[in-house]
């Protein structure tokens, strides 16, 4: 695990997506209604 020190916040990353649910992610944000528009036009 690694550990990225951030002033005033704590927090490890203990895995990774898969392809696939990276692509299932990025579709639930794209289609939501509640994504802002300008991040569905990065997306």
């Amino acid at each position: 695990m690694k550990n990225y020190s951030i002033e005033n916040v704590e927090y490890e990353i203990v895995g990774e997506l898969t392809d696939k649910e990276l692509a299932a992610v990025l579709h639930c944000f794209k289609n939501s209604s509640s994504v802002k528009k300008k991040y569905k036009k990065i997306l």
